[in-house]
């Protein structure tokens, strides 16, 4: 029965793939269709709202007030569709000046842009990013889920997988020609659910499958209901979308609260090993596009998002690693030695912009930053009290990742004395249960006798 569940999950998978990648396909045609032709030096939705999306080098990256505005105008001319702009702007050559008039929230802006030529770095760092992590998203969903089909965690895995590529991938079509426009609202309105849902089933189960579906994707499919409705009204999308954006923020902090009170409740030391392999994953991908969402929501989406596809795909790797292995206990050094690596240059990096903050703000010396007698007096300072911070820091890392430490003479010298004291049959099996079970934190403990017809239970 189990090999017919594999095989079944195994063709689905198989499909899943095919249609993943027909969507990728279609994705790199509307990106690679940008290449070599002037553009704006923004990106406008199907709605004619500007797409918070940006590179360094485009004049919208210093104008972040144009974010989630909407288009009316261009060199005084009213536009209706986001097609009509970039006909405008290709028909002319790259660095014209060109006229926009914007609205946003009632108020309009007025922007003088030269367009610029939409080059083969611009289309690798936003639509590669875009390829990259939808098909990687994908095969991190797809790949654990065909592996062990029958398990709660990895359909939520597979959810997040899923969604997440369409996300990614519909993105790429999303400035221009406006193909899957709607598919990639939708995914945006269950991107939160399937991370809630994610969090419902790691690092350990909380709920039934039935409550967790309705409890993670029922809010979803109300938002993707208003979602519909104001896709196509300038004027009322950019709030739906910031909430939306809030809902996928919320969702963020569920899971990472999911993940550390997995872990400090757990008694089974087997769930903090997959949490502490998932931590790195959390710190390195998760928390940095969950601060990039935080700051879009505050500052009305005048934060460019696109800067969270360069780590994001770090997390459901380290999430799809500890749910698919079974024994973890051999990365634990690695875990504890990035944690404390990451804690030590967190804190120099602190204390260093710190200082040149003080100098520079307070106490007006802006030359201290560039001075390099200040660098060589601040590395000299760090290389005199780093030993000190060190053993605080390793000891503090050690408690988090060691709270149950034992002695492993202390344990055995106790557990060979008790069991040298009795010979009754039940309270050998007592100690012998409770011995692991206390020292080790393991939260199922079964003993299994030797008799004449094989190995029996004989005590839980």
């Amino acid at each position: 029965m189990r090999g017919l569940l594999t095989a079944r999950a195994q063709a689905l998978a198989a499909l899943l793939v095919v249609m993943v990648s027909l969507l990728a396909g279609l994705g790199v045609r509307a990106g690679v269709a940008w290449v070599d032709r002037p553009f704006p030096g923004f990106f406008l939705l199907a709605n004619r709202v500007v797409a918070s999306v940006s590179l360094p080098s485009w004049p919208v990256a210093e104008q972040r007030e144009l974010f989630q505005a909407t288009l009316v105008a261009v060199d005084g001319t009213p536009i209706a569709t986001a097609a009509e702009v970039y006909a405008r702007v290709r028909a002319l050559p790259a660095g014209t000046p060109v006229v926009y008039t914007f609205e946003r929230r009632g108020a309009a802006i007025v922007r003088t842009i030269a367009s610029q030529l939409f080059g083969w770095r611009d289309a690798f760092l936003i639509f590669g990013c875009y390829l990259f992590n939808g098909f990687l998203f994908a095969a991190i969903g797809i790949g654990v889920w065909a592996l062990s089909p029958g398990r709660a965690t990895t359909w939520a895995l597979l959810g997040v997988g899923l969604c997440c590529s369409t996300y990614a991938l519909t993105g790429m079509d999303l400035y221009a020609p406006h193909w899957f426009f709607r598919v990639h609202a939708l995914a945006e309105c269950f991107l939160p659910a399937v991370f809630i849902h994610l969090a419902l089933f790691f690092p350990v189960r909380r709920t039934s499958v039935r409550r967790a579906a309705a409890v993670s994707y029922l809010p979803a499919a109300a938002l993707a209901l208003v979602y519909e409705h104001r896709l196509g009204s300038p004027a009322l999308y950019p709030g739906v979308h910031a909430f939306a954006t809030l809902y996928l923020a919320g969702a963020g902090l569920f899971v990472l609260a999911a993940v550390v009170a997995g872990y400090v409740r757990a008694r089974s030391e087997l769930v903090r090993h997959r949490v502490r392999f998932a931590v790195l994953g959390l710190l390195v991908a998760f928390v940095y596009p969950l601060l990039i969402l935080t700051a879009s929501v505050i500052e009305g989406g005048r934060v460019p998002a696109n800067v969270m596809g360069f780590t994001a795909f770090l997390f459901p790797l380290s999430i799809a690693y500890a749910v698919h292995k079974r024994d973890l206990f051999e990365i634990d050094a690695l875990v504890q030695r990035g944690v404390y690596y990451a804690t030590l240059s967190g804190i120099v990096t602190a204390v260093y912009l710190g200082l040149a903050a003080v100098a520079t703000h307070v106490l007006h010396l802006s030359p201290l930053g560039h001075s390099s007698a200040f660098s060589l007096a601040f590395t000299l300072g760090v290389l005199l009290v780093l030993p000190y911070v060190r053993e605080r820091v390793q000891r503090l890392v050690d408690i988090i990742f060691g709270r149950q430490s034992y002695d492993v003479q202390e344990v055995l010298a106790a557990a060979s004395t008790a069991l040298g004291t009795t010979l009754n049959l039940d309270e050998i099996l007592r100690l012998t249960l409770r011995f692991p079970g206390d020292v080790l934190g393991l939260e199922h403990v079964t003993m299994f006798i030797r008799t004449g017809n094989g190995f029996e239970e004989a005590a839980r």
